[in-house]
């Protein structure tokens, strides 16, 4: 059953890599994102150390925060000159 959170973050990488090419660049950011999230979840499926505890986890949250401040604050940049 984890493989299919693992998938569902890969599609939606994928097609936000879909729709970065077809309309929005901005969308790379999250998409690389998603992409390195499932692949993150798939190694702590694979491995003995546990991905989600400890340091591994607040590696994890910083890249998450890191991504969310960059891509909030690009979109706001984008809609606030429109």
């Amino acid at each position: 059953m984890p493989y299919l959170y693992v998938v569902g973050l890969w599609i939606v990488g994928i097609y936000l890599i879909y729709m970065a090419i077809k309309e929005y660049r901005i969308l790379w950011i999250p998409a690389v994102y998603f992409i390195l999230l499932g692949a993150w979840r798939l190694a702590d499926i694979y491995t003995t150390a546990n991905l989600m505890q400890g340091g591994y986890a607040w590696a994890l949250r910083g890249i998450s925060f890191g991504v969310l401040v960059v891509t909030g604050l690009i979109y706001y940049v984008i809609y606030r000159k429109k």
